[in-house]
């Protein structure tokens, strides 16, 4: 199977290397490779297999620090291998990751209930998976410490570095808090004791915070992504609080985990969008194209559908740009991407190549390629009508190549050269034109 080792391998592996063992289970090849590539430069270290049954075998021999689990493997899915790991290592056995490309309701409720720490849609964002293994586990350590420190009835949490916030589950009235949330929040221990939750939020989110804390209460554990918090004074921020169902006194508590991400989340969204899209005209950029490409044709495979490529390439820019000069050829671009974006499906995208080449990608069409046609031919016009820039009437056009999965070609690369030759036929049949992609 792709990526498995022999499992003492991993024994000797985490005798000789205390550094963090991370086990990833997905039967897609890439996936290890990538989580490999990212983890290994932050002193984490990979096993990798390919099915569910090798990682809870591979679970079974040596646990790892963190699992990695996709959703869909041969032998048990990822809700199987993750309740089955949960029945070998009990509560306190390490905190597992489920990944998916779907994100509806059902699925991460489903992840939860059979012990899952965390939850991971695709396509993974490679720059801040390390920062989310590493929160979670520092979470489930903290989760860890503090339900020996239940048990042993004394709740020793003062120094943690992380905010905890304890709360009880029926009158969702603040039990206790660390000198951590105190600072963050403002308020002094006292002051915290008297408040309900819904007090450490906006009113305006008022029932809806009330809703979102019967969720995290309906679950053994959990975790939100960029709660919005208020301080004592006011001031809104931005907080990832895993939680996790405790027992104090007899009493059902939620145990929460805060941490401040509120700069982290706006520099991770800068960063994010510099990466994935291009910085003149605001649209996703090749490499964004590239992976909603790839998701779209594995959408299209399991649902036996098509997927358009519409390759977009400006007439007579060249001239533009030697005439009036860049500055007035970045403008122009930039007006062409709103009008395009104007013609497209919500579901559409519609991404720079560079210089004046466009791509438009039309994911789950049916079996009748009209749509990429139409939208062909409402692009042209759009682009074919004068553009006014800095006092200058400019005219252009556009010619369009188009080509389809799975009748011109069953992968990314090959769709994409079919949709570029297709285009240059437009361009020779005069320009202002789209043509459909003919093998020769």
């Amino acid at each position: 199977m792709h990526g498995e080792q022999n499992t003492p391998d991993i024994d000797r592996e985490k005798r000789d290397d205390e550094s963090p063992l991370i086990l990833v289970a997905d039967d897609d090849p890439i996936i290890p490779l990538m989580v490999n590539k990212v983890l290994s430069t932050r002193g984490m270290r990979m096993h990798a297999v390919a099915d569910g049954l090798a990682a809870i075998e591979a679970f079974r021999q040596a646990p790892p620090d963190l699992a990695l689990l996709d959703v869909h493997m041969p032998g048990a899915d990822g809700y199987e291998t993750c309740a089955r790991m949960r029945e070998l290592g009990g509560e306190d056995a390490c905190p597992i990751i489920i990944m998916t490309a779907s994100d509806d309701a059902a699925s991460v409720q489903r992840a939860f209930a059979v012990g899952a720490s965390d939850f991971l849609t695709k396509p993974i964002s490679w720059t801040l998976l390390p920062h989310r293994i590493r929160f979670v586990l520092r979470a489930a350590e903290a989760a860890r410490q503090l339900r020996e420190s239940l048990r042993r009835s004394e709740i020793l949490f003062a120094t943690s570095a992380e905010g905890i916030l304890i709360v009880d589950v029926a009158s969702r009235r603040c039990v206790d808090a660390n000198p951590a949330l105190c600072a963050m929040l403002g308020y002094s221990r006292d002051e915290m004791r008297a408040l309900e939750w819904r007090d450490l939020q906006p009113p305006e989110l008022y029932p809806a915070n009330v809703e979102q804390f019967a969720r995290c209460a309906g679950i053994e554990s959990g975790r939100l992504e960029g709660a919005l918090m208020r301080r004592k004074d006011g001031v809104l921020f931005h907080a990832d609080i895993t939680h996790n169902l405790i027992e104090i006194d007899g009493r059902r508590c939620l145990a929460g985990f805060f941490v401040d991400v509120t700069e982290k989340r706006l520099a991770d969204e800068a960063l994010m969008r510099r990466a994935s899209h291009d910085t003149l005209t605001g649209l996703p950029n090749r490499a964004l194209l590239l992976e909603r490409l790839a998701q779209a044709l594995k959408q299209a495979q399991r649902r036996t559908a098509r997927v358009g490529l519409l390759f977009v390439d400006l007439d007579r820019f060249k001239e533009v740009n030697d005439e009036h000069g860049h500055a007035v050829g970045d403008l122009l671009l930039k007006e062409v991407a709103d009008r395009m974006q104007c013609e497209l499906r919500s579901e559409d995208t519609v991404a720079r190549l560079g210089g004046d080449e466009f791509v438009v990608l039309m994911p789950l069409l049916d079996n009748e390629p009209q749509p990429c046609t139409q939208l062909a031919a409402r692009i042209v016009g759009a682009l074919g009508t004068a553009f006014e820039v800095s006092g200058h009437t400019l005219h252009i056009g556009a010619s369009i190549g188009i080509a389809l999965y799975p009748d011109d070609a069953d992968n990314a690369a090959g769709l994409i050269d079919c949709a570029d030759e297709a285009m240059y036929d437009a361009k020779r049949a005069g320009r202002g034109q789209y043509r459909r992609y003919r093998s020769s």
